[in-house]
């Protein structure tokens, strides 16, 4: 399998920063528990932090491709989880990696989590479309056109 995946750089799933954020840490994880793994003390922890770093992207890929706006804001919700995850297993790492890996990849999953809270807020208020102007932003807009079985509305010059 090749290193570089080939994903589509024109796809909208591509245009989502914090899906494209997510995807680095998940070979920096890689790296950082390849020396960890080989001590069994550390073996699952090591898993646990790949497993979670890995579901991060995986999970907003997924709610991207949601049709309701509150699905959509569920899998982000999950992959927060799993970004906040990821912190708790970096943290219990501090003392067998680099202070500075640490600090790198707390700054990373930070910014995810920051990206991802504003997700589920548009996606729960009703800003789906990730284009879309803000609320405070959009125009007021018309009624919507009757409906053809409507009756049709009192005529204001009629003798009443």
């Amino acid at each position: 399998m090749p290193d570089e995946l080939p994903l589509d750089p024109e796809s909208p799933l591509w245009r989502v920063t914090a899906y494209r954020l997510a995807l680095e840490p998940i070979d920096a994880a890689e790296a950082d528990t390849r020396g960890i793994v080989t001590d069994p003390r550390f073996r699952e922890s090591a898993e646990q932090l790949i497993s979670a770093v890995g579901s991060i992207s995986a999970t907003i890929a997924e709610g991207y491709a949601r049709r309701s706006p509150l699905d959509r804001a569920r899998y982000y919700e999950y992959g927060y989880g799993s970004a906040n995850e990821a912190r708790s297993w970096y943290y219990g790492a501090r003392r067998l990696l680099a202070p500075k890996v640490i600090q790198e990849r707390a700054n990373r999953l930070t910014s995810i989590c920051r990206l991802l809270t504003r997700m589920i807020q548009n996606e729960r208020n009703g800003d789906d479309n990730w284009n879309s102007p803000r609320r405070d932003q959009r125009p007021d807009s018309s009624p919507p056109p009757p409906h053809p079985r409507d009756p049709p509305p009192p005529d204001p010059s009629a003798p009443g």
